[in-house]
């Protein structure tokens, strides 16, 4: 396995080997003039962001209500120079409440690629009674295989809550592995 710098281009490659038009969503339908891709081991790539939300206020109840979603964290990864990637999403989150009660946090993936955003992933609800000044830990992930590749952010954000008291605050991080798939 190859490691590679995102900043790292592969400009030649797409100026000899690619030729392809954008959809509406700005993802490329490619062709790779060449036959078959590399014989060499795939490359990868990893990148980190960070999470923080809060304090948040009370969610859910009469006239409280917020505007959602609530941004927690994201991260972006170029693809460009990967062969057909697949890019495995994770966000550890530490969830911490000022107060013992019952809340429910349900969270979203979204990915933008060239200024389109697009939820993927499905929904992902942290519900758990909480003691008192407490932390709870909360991990999810999830498999990007679309055929969109190039500079792509993946951010995470609550799309519905229930918080009976204020000062909830969410932390952690949210990382992007990205692993060519050979042909």
């Amino acid at each position: 396995m190859n490691i590679i710098s995102e900043d790292e281009r592969c400009d030649d490659f797409r100026r000899e080997g690619r030729r392809g038009r954008r959809s509406s969503c700005g993802c490329s339908s490619s062709t790779i003039t060449s036959t078959s891709c590399s014989t060499e081991g795939g490359k990868s790539i990893l990148r980190c962001g960070c999470a923080n939300a809060g304090p948040l206020p009370i969610l859910g109840t009469q006239g409280l209500i917020p505007s959602l979603p609530i941004p927690v964290g994201s991260v972006s990864i170029d693809t460009s120079n990967l062969c057909k990637p697949s890019v495995l999403v994770t966000a550890n989150l530490l969830i911490n409440t000022p107060a013992a009660l019952l809340s429910s946090l349900t969270f979203r993936i979204v990915r933008c690629l060239d200024g389109c955003f697009q939820s993927v992933g499905g929904s992902f609800t942290f519900s758990d009674p909480i003691e008192a000044l407490s932390s709870n830990s909360f991990t999810f992930s999830f498999c990007d295989c679309s055929s969109c590749s190039g500079c792509i952010t993946y951010g995470v954000e609550v799309t519905s809550a229930t918080l009976l008291q204020a000062g909830t605050t969410i932390g952690g991080t949210i990382s992007a592995l990205a692993v060519e798939n050979l042909c």
